[in-house]
């Protein structure tokens, strides 16, 4: 037996086997009978598991508030067939208030009881909830005429929310529902479907609903979000179909009512007939047949031409009555039509149409049926008849679904980004703005779309012969393969390109917006870069991209063309870079395995993914010669080591070698590459020494400046120029370092970037700090960073036998032959006037 204290869950399921006490699900009593029993208190709560047969039980004894609720997916009580009823409350004590939550109710059929196939209750205050209950197949015997196919209700309060009632029926009053006097009833968001009464020769009708109750004690009903479809009486007339009112006060509000019928449905259409003088009142409501008693307040009926059955469409796993797009915005539909502008009826479609009332414009809410632009759970629809919808350069558009019909037209301009989360039909247009006449590395952000319609759309620029200004990048000899006036190649998704227009506009993409992840077929052949895209009409986090494709790709790195400087400028998964709707980027493949660009990664704006909690403390350190603009950045951090960090360093772009460059090596572990973006660690700030290396021309003025942000105390920058034997500090304002080049440069070994709370940096203090040595391959030997003057050099194998030397004067770089050694680790030892210096080295 379960408890006696208040609130106690009391369990009931036929296949328990535990001790069949009620104490728990496992424990759980096996009849109905039973379990109802130990309901004793105000508060408890009957467990329905699965499916429980209910016979019929009498409640009136219990006067206090309890709940028989089922699982969250809905359990089964099952009536007798010719019994009474499930359930009766009758006795004259009060206070009775039971809550059914998440029960099917089915099986009660040919119920003998005097009204109420499932329930009966004519007592005074009495309460009644049903919360997300079905009531399946339930009837009356043929001989009663009391009426109330599932439910008969007099003199209580009755709320039911979220309820379908589904093929019950009675000979008359109520296939579903009888109301009597005294009642106060609400029916929110209910399904009434195929119910009935069948009596062909009473006028007692009301399939759904029948109300009755002579003032003063009529009743009083008011129902909001139902649906009424393919209920039917056996009667002719159809002021007795589906809500019947003969008493009291019934309101009904944004519902829907179609396909309803009398004379057992093969007659004509009948929605809720009323008596005389009665207040009942329609408002904002869908339907086809309402008697002259009937109060109507902005409802539409009488529509048999313009809502079709066929549009109209039960879903039993819902429980309830769905419909699909209209044909044109001039359709009446239940669309919107509710008072709250929303749809009518039980189920509401999220369906938000687009008339264009009053402009073009995506974010005006008066043109859109809901009078509001539409939200990340709403579905868009364009139909036939829709004028030309635009999404504004300002405007950020999250929505569920998407249906666009082909004589309609949807653009988005360059600025504004559209998610579709769910899926996307109809051919849509982005229009990315080229302010100039420069080349953009661009991708399709659209499915679908080929060089016949690009060509036909855009003004690109022409060159040698046919050749036009869009073309593609071939990875295996790293140049670009341009497009031609007769091109007509499909652009696939995620594929980057570059586009150069003939003169500055919009470059036009068309097709369907990607939904589902984009998987970009790249290659490793020749260096492994490859041109790639964002493939959707949003911004893209490149953070989660690289972090996500890390294991196919040579490190977490990312190159975008910068057309105002015509170089590349490099971005790793710390920089957060977000890349633009429509944003074609290389990255560079380590084994050939497709990159996975996620659906998920999309964002309505640009600006940095997941910032950090605290300042980024950044030197950037720019190049002038005369004529281009670079820039390397060092950041540094608590986490970053002085060697490689992945995802925190990133190489220069090396699938076309930029003319004019600057760049970093490591600090440690140096092998010579190029770096436009090193990390390292901000402890060690005062003793690291950066490499900085260049590429120009023999004869050029080079300037060097700093960008310094979030120095940690009187932390200064200098550059260091071994040749001339100067050190100049950077981060003052207006300060820079300009120097002539005698010879071209194309390398490390000259400058260095320091970063010292020091106010003044001596070149005696770093002579031989950070000068690195590293083969280059098994038969070369690089020295970067030495000093002025003579040098030794002395290699050592790892038993201590000395294997090469060799002397020689020098500034900066030099290479060194190597004899013909086996493979294995190796000890150079480099001896100058500034000391001593002893590195380890690997042959491979």
């Amino acid at each position: 037996m379960g408890s006696i204290f208040a609130q106690q869950t009391v369990w009931v399921n036929a296949s328990a086997t535990g001790a069949n006490d009620g104490t728990s699900e496992a424990d759980a009593y096996t009849t109905f009978t039973a379990a109802l029993a130990d309901i004793n208190s105000n508060g408890d709560v009957l467990r329905v598991v699965g499916t429980i047969a209910a016979g019929s039980q009498n409640l009136s004894a219990k006067n206090f508030q309890y709940t028989i609720e089922g699982d969250t997916n809905g359990s089964t009580l099952t009536g007798t067939d010719a019994a009474t009823r499930m359930f009766t409350i009758s006795s004259t004590s009060v206070g009775q208030n039971v809550t059914f939550k998440n029960i099917t109710f089915t099986g009660s059929i040919n119920s003998t009881g005097a009204g109420g196939g499932v329930f009966y209750s004519n007592q005074p205050s009495v309460t009644l909830n049903f919360e997300n209950c079905r009531f399946n197949g339930n009837s009356l015997a043929l001989a009663t005429t009391a009426g109330g196919g599932a439910l008969w209700v007099t003199n209580s309060t009755l709320n039911i929310t979220d309820c379908l009632f589904k093929e019950n029926t009675a000979l008359r009053s109520g296939g579903a529902i009888y109301i009597g006097i005294k009642t106060t009833a609400t029916i929110t968001r209910c399904t009434f479907y195929k119910n009935k009464t069948t009596d062909t020769n009473t006028a007692f009708g009301g399939a759904a609903l029948y109300v009755t109750g002579a003032s003063p004690n009529g009743p009083t009903v008011n129902a909001y979000n139902c649906t009424f479809f393919q209920n039917t009486i056996g009667h002719t007339n159809q002021a007795y179909s589906t809500i019947r009112t003969e008493g009291g006060i019934t309101k009904v509000y944004n519902s829907l009512f179609n396909e309803n019928k009398v004379n057992n449905g093969t007659g004509g259409p009948g929605d809720w007939g009323s008596a005389a003088s009665l207040s009942s009142t329609i408002t904002n409501c869908v339907g086809q047949w309402i008697n002259g008693n009937v109060t109507n307040t902005s409802s539409n009926i009488n529509i048999l031409n313009t809502l079709f059955s066929s549009s109209l469409i039960y879903e039993d796993l819902d429980g309830k009555v769905n419909y699909i797009n209209p044909s044109s915005i001039t359709d009446v539909t239940p669309i919107d039509f509710g008072n709250d502008n929303n749809d009518v009826g039980s189920w509401d479609s999220k369906i938000n149409l687009f008339k264009g009332t009053t402009d073009s414009d995506w974010a005006t809410g008066s043109n859109w049926s809901s009078t509001a632009a539409p939200t990340s759970l709403e579905n868009v629809t364009l139909l036939s008849d829709s004028p030309a919808l635009v999404i504004g350069g300002s405007t950020n558009a999250t929505i569920n679904n998407l249906s666009v019909d082909a004589s309609s037209s949807l653009t988005i301009n360059s600025g504004g980004v559209l998610i579709v989360n769910g899926t996307s039909t109809g051919n849509v247009t982005y229009n990315r703005n080229l302010p100039s006449t420069n080349w953009y590395l661009v991708s399709a952000p659209l499915n679908g779309e080929d060089m016949t319609d690009m060509r036909a759309n855009n003004s690109f620029a022409t060159g040698t012969g046919s050749n036009i200004g869009f073309a593609s990048y071939t990875p295996t000899t790293n140049q670009w393969s341009y497009f031609t006036t007769a091109s007509t190649d499909a652009l696939a998704a995620g594929k980057g390109f570059s586009a150069k227009l003939g003169s500055t506009g919009n470059l036009s993409f068309t097709g369907t917006i990607n939904t589902a992840d984009v998987s970009v077929a790249v290659s490793n052949a020749g260096t492994g870069f490859n041109l790639i895209g964002n493939p959707f009409t949003s911004h893209v986090n490149s953070a989660s991209l690289l972090g996500d494709n890390s294991a196919n790709l040579v490190s977490q790195t990312l190159w975008v063309w910068n057309q105002a400087t015509s170089s590349y400028d490099t971005y790793v998964t710390r920089d957060s870079f977000v890349l633009a709707p429509a944003q074609g980027f290389f990255v560079r493949s380590s084994n050939g395995t497709n990159i996975n660009i996620a659906e998920s990664y999309q964002a309505l704006t640009g600006g940095t993914f997941q910032k950090s909690s605290t300042t980024r403390t950044e030197v950037k350190l720019m190049m002038n010669d005369g004529s281009n603009n670079r820039f390397v950045k060092m950041y540094y951090l608590d986490n970053a080591t002085k060697d490689f960090d992945n995802g925190f360093d990133g190489e220069t772009f090396g699938g076309i070698e930029n003319s004019v460059d600057v760049f970093t090596n490591l600090v440690e572990n140096n092998e010579g590459k190029k770096f436009q973006v090193q990390s390292l660690p901000i402890a060690e700030m005062e003793t690291m020494i950066v490499p900085v290396g260049v590429k120009a021309a023999a004869g050029k003025e080079i300037t060097f400046t700093a960008d310094a942000m979030n120095l940690p105390g009187d932390t200064k920058v200098f550059l260091e120029d071994r040749l001339t034997n100067t050190i100049t500090r950077l981060d003052e304002a207006n300060s820079s370092y300009k120097v002539t080049l005698n010879d071209a440069l194309n390398g490390t070994g000259r400058f260095y970037l320091h970063t010292k709370s020091s106010g003044v940096l001596s070149t005696d203090e770093v002579v031989l700090q950070n000068t690195s040595i590293y083969a280059i391959n098994n038969n070369t030997l690089r020295v970067v960073g030495l000093p002025s003057g003579n040098a030794n050099v002395k290699m050592y194998n790892i038993l201590g036998k000395q294997v090469m030397q060799t002397s020689f004067s020098s500034t900066g770089v030099k290479e060194i032959s190597l004899p013909k050694l086996a493979t294995g680790m190796y000890i150079v030892q480099l001896e100058t006037a500034a000391g001593k210096l002893n590195k380890k080295i690997v042959l491979e």
